[in-house]
């Protein structure tokens, strides 16, 4: 905090006080008639810097230890007329509420800007063929780095509300056919070769089914293993076969 006096009069004011904050370097230029004591100081001080900034932990000045002394009582007097305070405890300072909404705004915009970048609008037609991700739907036994992370090519049956669809799915899947929108991935085939890009492996969530029927059972058994669930095993004789 500084004090400017002596300037050629305009407005009725002859002498400026400034007070520039240490760590944002942001000036405030207080408009004073004459070089005011330490009452009329503090009242200036109280009115333009404590109003918006708040109580500041030091203030610097290059006027004596008295005048800082006498300037300190007074402003700390007036505050506990005003309850200044009570007031910064139950509300936010209006250079915070300023300086948090920048943030918060300009935060949001990094966050959209790099949102954008991965995703976009993507909207699927009936009878389109989609890639679905199934790994985070069905139980999977096998670790995470040995399943596929689209199955597919499933067909698209229908548009259900706005963000959702229903696919057509085979009999050997147990997974309800709709889908939400960021599960799904357009399917692209390759004109050249047919197969190229296709798996083949089993889909996770595919149902065990045979296609010899059971004629007996003649035995069973379980094995157990420490850590393990136990595991069944039966001794089957198929029909028509010896």
């Amino acid at each position: 905090m500084d004090f400017i006096y002596g300037l050629p009069i305009f407005d009725g004011f002859s002498s400026i006080v400034i007070v520039v904050d240490r760590f944002s370097k942001y000036e405030t230029f207080i408009s004073a008639s004459k070089v005011y004591p330490f009452e009329q100081a503090a009242r200036l001080f109280l009115k333009y810097m404590v109003k918006y900034w708040g109580v500041q932990n030091i203030i610097i000045s290059d006027r004596d230890t008295k005048f800082a002394g006498r300037f300190c009582n007074e402003l700390f007097k007036l505050m506990r007329g005003v309850k200044q305070p009570i007031r910064v405890h139950l509300r936010m300072l209006p250079v915070e509420a300023a300086c948090t909404k920048c943030d918060c705004d300009r935060a949001g915009k990094r966050t959209k800007k790099w949102e954008d970048r991965k995703h976009g609008d993507v909207n699927f037609k009936v009878n389109d063929a989609v890639l679905a991700k199934l790994s985070g739907i069905l139980h999977n036994p096998y670790h995470k780095g040995l399943v596929l992370i689209y199955e597919g090519s499933f067909k698209v049956l229908k548009w259900v509300g706005i963000m959702a669809y229903r696919l057509e799915f085979p009999s050997t899947i147990q997974a309800h056919p709709m889908f939400h929108l960021s599960l799904l991935k357009l399917y692209h085939q390759d004109e050249e070769k047919l197969d190229r890009g296709k798996s083949h492996q089993e889909p996770i969530g595919v149902k065990a089914s045979y296609n010899k029927e059971v004629e007996v059972i003649h035995a069973e058994r379980s094995i157990h293993r420490v850590g393990q669930w136990p595991r069944h095993e039966y001794l089957v004789q198929w029909k028509g076969h010896p």
